[in-house]
């Protein structure tokens, strides 16, 4: 037996080596090269059609995967909750209208987390202005003209901590670090208009803001930078204040130039701009506001407006393709939900019960959140591989969700790979996710090599020294040697 047993050790030991021949260079190029030899690299590919890995190295490694989380997100999301899952927004009256034409009670708001509602990322989508168009033509024709009583938006089943742990404090004032929130509108996002100076170095003037929020407040220490250079201006919240500081450049040789924030209370926010609009209407209030669970006790409920988002395949197609960070979380939430509550934990606590029970690789697997914001994520190149392969033998979804990546040299395609790969075999074969965080750039997604085979391919580097463009040629070539 002894023999034996040497033979089949030698053998077992061998595949990785027989699976790696046809990349030795471009393998010995992560060990060799300043790019990448101080690096940690995690790669790994499967031949789909013949169930076979083709590539590993390091696979097992777990590492920060930024952005390539949301493909497992998504994956768990559609899978659970279905390709035609809807989010829902309810507005009703719960008490009584007099003869006068005065409603005595609540104006309700139940929400269930709609990353969609007002938002400016899905055609077809109405705006906030739209949703108090339909809200109030509902209050109108009732022949109310006063409300006395409150507005209550139900906020029951989500955390108050609406940031996940290890969110980094340079990302939690910006646009695409909105946290988590059972009512979200507009993106949870604001646009903060400036009027530049007329050289570099001069102040930037605060001008407004878009949709208007009451009670932001700004230490504005903005600049003007070079005409062309684009947003580099952030937005950071001051722990114990009420007040935001402003700080980078912003572009001179315009008129005016907006960067984006995030809401630090989307149903504060509303409900301030639910007010106005009242005001604006001329129906006259007196209401507190009250964000708690809804008890409508003996009073009777009247709806006003119910609003629905798009399928999840839609919500699915804006998180792969455009990145969105709030859209992932929303999602995340959702599947919370199954374990009762729309908390981080819970949805992470879903997602890994969603690998574990499809025998996906999930060894020293570490969530912080569903998009990849946290540096702190840690996920291998073989789990990500091992759920791309999943999905495209056993999942139900696959075709909503394979359409959901960007594809490569598409100039069509909404996704950020336009140009990539345009003139070979990649062009409008691969279908890429990319993930940048500080020092990490991935890539995951699948390829057709030249016989037709469908590969799903996996590739994490963190810690590189260089520029993110040399990891993508790096990540070009060995695309280019998978379809092959």
């Amino acid at each position: 037996m002894a023999p034996l047993l040497l033979i089949l050790l030698f053998l077992t030991s061998s595949l990785p080596a027989q699976q790696n021949n046809q990349f030795e260079s471009l393998l010995q190029f992560a060990d060799t090269s300043r790019l990448l030899r101080n690096a940690s690299v995690s790669i790994y590919a499967i031949n789909i059609a013949q169930g076979r890995v083709i590539l590993d190295k390091n696979g097992q490694k777990v590492l920060a995967p930024a952005s390539n989380l949301k493909v497992v997100t998504s994956a768990a999301g559609l899978e659970i909750l279905g390709s035609d899952y809807k989010y829902k927004t309810s507005f009703s009256l719960a008490g009584e209208n007099t003869p006068e034409g005065e409603f005595i009670g609540d104006v309700i708001i139940e929400p269930s987390g709609d990353p969609t509602f007002g938002s400016t990322f899905i055609t077809g989508i109405l705006s906030f202005e739209e949703i108090f168009d339909s809200v109030f033509l509902r209050i109108e024709k009732a022949g109310i003209k006063k409300i006395r009583g409150g507005i209550r938006v139900d906020l029951s089943g989500f955390s108050v901590q609406q940031f996940p742990d290890y969110w980094s404090y340079i990302d939690i004032g910006n646009y695409y670090g909105t946290g988590v929130h059972k009512f979200t509108f507009h993106d949870n996002m604001y646009f903060l208009f400036f009027k530049p100076g007329l050289k570099p170095g001069d102040p930037a003037e605060v001008l407004r803001t878009e949709p208007e929020i009451e009670g932001l407040k700004f230490i504005n220490r903005m600049r003007t930078g070079k005409a062309g250079s684009g947003d580099n201006g952030y937005i950071y919240p001051l722990p114990g204040r009420e007040e935001y500081l402003l700080q980078g450049t912003i572009p001179a040789g315009v008129e005016e130039f907006d960067i984006k924030g995030s809401l630090p209370d989307p149903a504060a926010a509303f409900t301030g701009l639910f007010l106005n609009e009242l005001e604006r209407r001329g129906i006259t209030f007196t209401v507190s506001i009250i964000y708690d669970s809804v008890k409508t006790g003996d009073r009777q409920q009247n709806q006003l407006a119910d609003f629905y988002s798009p399928p999840l395949r839609e919500i699915v197609r804006i998180i792969n393709k455009r990145s969105n960070n709030l859209y992932t979380e929303q999602v995340l939430a959702a599947l919370g939900m199954k374990n009762g509550r729309g908390r981080t934990e819970e949805g992470i606590a879903v997602v890994d019960s969603f690998l574990k029970a499809n025998n996906i690789f999930s060894e020293s697997l570490r969530l912080q959140d569903g998009s990849g914001l946290s540096r702190s994520n840690m996920i291998s190149a073989r789990t990500i591989s091992e759920l791309l392969h999943y999905m495209a033998v056993k999942g139900k979804t696959f075709s909503d969700y394979y359409e959901s990546f960007p594809v490569a040299g598409d100039t069509l395609d909404s996704g950020g790979f336009k140009r990539f790969g345009l003139g070979t075999v990649i062009a409008k074969n691969a279908r890429i996710k990319s993930g940048t965080i500080n020092g990490v750039r991935s890539f995951s997604g699948y390829i057709h090599n030249k016989k037709g085979d469908l590969i799903a391919f996996s590739f994490l580097v963190n810690n590189y020294n260089g520029r993110s463009a040399d990891v993508d040629g790096w990540y070009r070539e060995l695309l280019l040697k998978l379809a092959e």
